[in-house]
């Protein structure tokens, strides 16, 4: 139905004055996982299943500069369908680009290409668990120019309200939107740097609180012949109600009538070489480490891996890929266990 509803509107705006892009990524991964000593994980598991990061969009372009992208993708169980962006886009004065809608913000890279399906399907996870940088898609009115992107985003945007609250009784109160802005500099050897910002309030009958969650980083990256590399890395408070991907413990705390914050420190690094146009081999590691105030340890995870892209033939790919998790342990010391994957994302673009 969907498909069918997206042809549709090909045919529709062809007539039209607009060019129209139609486009799809179905992504299906097999992977071996095995567990140790991680906690309500069974210690063997294979994984095989179409990947929540399969897509198929629709994108939009009139004469006058003015754009809209619709894109669906596969959501966490067979039988949803998400969202993932929806969006208009126009030319403003001197070139700023103004967007409404929901797509990435800016505080959103990709700098690894790890793609294992290590949460509920969530394949191609680049990474972002162990100090990288992913906030979604979220909606927002974002300004942009050819370096500088500036966003007003809704704040504490689909995380689970028992969260938010930091287990009081009482209402969210939003005062500001989140805001996050990004500079790029460079091409070949290039910089990004980011800072994000959100507060809101926790309103219980006797106490009023004020939670505030900020990101602060830089990504770098550059190409030598056929050699590239990467590294990013960010420091963070209170990341988890923030809702920036990362494994651990990055909640806040209520405690004895305060917020207690919790400190984030992440990043990743990583190397590859390019065989040819379509076929690299690429090496990367992520680390992230959450401190709460009067905890015995930092809450400590790590990940690295090794794959190889592969173009079969047209726009079908193969990646297999072999990696290693070690949670390390959590605030009070106690050890979280490891995991060993190996296995191969199949990846077909049309």
């Amino acid at each position: 139905m969907i498909i069918g509803v997206l042809f549709t509107c090909n045919y529709v705006f062809a007539e039209q004055n607009y060019d129209y892009d139609l486009y799809g990524s179905m992504r299906f991964g097999c992977f071996y996982k095995s567990y140790d000593e991680v906690e309500n994980e069974a210690e063997n598991d294979l994984d095989f299943r179409m990947q929540n990061n399969s897509r198929i969009g629709l994108k939009l372009i009139k004469k006058n500069n003015v754009s809209g992208v619709i894109e669906l993708g596969k959501g966490k169980s067979d039988e949803e369908i998400d969202i993932r962006k929806l969006y208009a886009s126009c030319k403003g004065f001197k070139n700023l680009d103004i967007l409404i809608g929901q797509t990435y913000t800016p505080l959103n890279f990709f700098p690894s290409n790890q793609v294992a399906t290590l949460y509920e399907g969530e394949g191609d996870n680049g990474l972002f668990p162990y100090g990288g940088v992913r906030n979604n898609y979220e909606p927002m009115i974002q300004i942009s120019s050819k370096n500088v992107k500036f966003a007003l985003i809704v704040p504490c945007y689909d995380i689970d309200k028992e969260i938010l609250k930091l287990g009081e009784t009482g209402n969210i109160k939003k005062d500001v939107p989140k805001m996050e802005l990004s500079y790029h500099y460079g091409k070949t050897k290039f910089i990004d740097l980011f800072v994000g910002f959100q507060l809101y309030t926790v309103e219980t009958e006797n106490k009023d609180y004020d939670v505030m969650s900020t990101v602060i980083g830089a990504n770098m990256g550059f190409d030598f012949y056929d050699f590239y590399g990467f590294a990013i890395g960010y420091t963070g408070q209170n990341i988890g109600v923030y809702n920036l991907w990362a494994e651990g413990d990055s909640l806040p705390r209520i405690i004895n009538d305060d917020v207690e914050n919790n400190e984030t420190l992440g990043f990743n690094v990583g190397c590859g070489y390019r065989m040819s146009n379509e076929n690299n081999i690429e090496l990367g590691w992520g680390y992230v480490e959450h401190e709460m105030k009067g905890s015995s340890k930092s809450d400590e995870s790590m990940c690295v891996y090794l794959n190889i892209s592969c173009l079969v033939m047209n726009s079908l790919y193969i990646v297999p890929e072999i990696g290693y998790v070690d949670y390390m342990d959590d605030f009070g010391g106690k050890a979280e266990g490891s995991l060993f994957y190996c296995g191969v994302k199949t990846q077909l673009d049309f």
